[in-house]
């Protein structure tokens, strides 16, 4: 039965990469896979050669610092922090050497090859590892390691039963505790944003029907961020100085909407009051991004 429910939902993906072979891994291949031909200047500008051994060694020691000291390149989950606390890395190494003593054990082949096999095919393929969503299956058979090592020194120490277990709370509770700590306090003030998603969110807030980005590096506006939070806006760039903002803003054909600008603090030369005085804007607020002041002008009124 779930069987079958699976295939029932996988179908209209199917039947879609059936119509469309070309995209079923094209982002995988093209984008993801660290030798790809897309990914060369990544690799010489990381690796500092294109040689196979050196971007070899680079790529397995960055994607193995995932579990320790920790560095996750994502913005998605950009968590600076070991996977395996310092507390509990001699146990993940004691459960790693506990597992290899019978390599061929089904214990072994699933927890082993599914950590290293997920940091093989998740960091050392792909580009810029150590990458969280795609390292984030190693999550929980890293800590069935940690639990086998220190089950592996209880089962040796087990004269001082009382204190073995009390041990083994108190490292789960500093466990609880730093993670707790690290996500809903530090992990708020640190974490990274594109400012595609930071103005997303404004578009979805205000209810914008069109938006004019002239920040510095022209966003990307069909990415998912805009298709997901601000669906019915149409979005253009505005290469600014190069592109001529008014022009742009007289042009759009927006009667009786809402038109959102984002621009960045170096716009304000007198250029963001000679469009506001000629256009007539409802309102002009500064909101912080990574330190920098966004000045969003919102537009109320007709404008084609």
């Amino acid at each position: 039965m779930h069987l079958a429910m699976c295939a029932l939902a996988f179908l209209p993906l199917l039947y879609y990469f059936l119509l469309h072979p070309d995209r079923f891994a094209s982002r995988a291949r093209h984008e993801v896979y660290a030798f790809s031909a897309q990914n060369q200047a990544t690799l010489q500008s990381s690796v500092g050669s294109l040689d196979f051994l050196p971007i070899l060694r680079h790529q397995l020691l960055r994607s193995l610092s995932y579990l320790y000291p920790g560095a996750d390149t994502s913005i998605e989950f950009g968590l600076q922090a070991p996977l395996v606390p310092i507390w509990l890395l001699g146990f993940f190494i004691a459960g790693v050497l506990l597992l290899l003593v019978r390599p061929l054990s089904q214990r072994s082949v699933v927890v082993l090859g599914w950590t290293f096999g997920t940091l093989v095919l998740g960091g050392v393929l792909t580009i810029t590892p150590p990458y969280g969503p795609r390292l984030v299956g190693v999550a929980v058979f890293a800590m069935t390691i940690v639990a086998f090592g220190i089950d592996a020194v209880l089962q040796r120490l087990r004269s001082l039963k009382p204190l073995g277990s009390l041990i083994v709370i108190l490292l789960i509770a500093l466990s609880v505790y730093t993670g707790m700590v690290e996500y809903f306090f530090a992990y708020r003030y640190t974490a990274r944003i594109e400012a595609r998603d930071f103005i997303a969110r404004i578009l979805a807030d205000t209810g914008a029907t069109h938006m004019i980005s002239c920040m510095k590096h022209p966003e990307l506006i069909g990415h998912e961020s805009y298709l997901f939070m601000a669906q019915a806006t149409k979005i253009f760039n505005c290469d600014w100085p190069q592109d001529d903002p008014q022009k742009l803003l007289s042009n759009l054909d927006a009667t009786g909407g809402k038109v959102v600008a984002v621009l960045p603090q170096n716009f304000m030369g007198g250029e963001l009051g000679r469009i506001t005085f000629e256009l007539g804007a409802s309102n002009c607020n500064r909101q912080e991004f990574k330190g920098e002041t966004l000045f969003i002008w919102c537009l109320v009124q007709n404008v084609g």
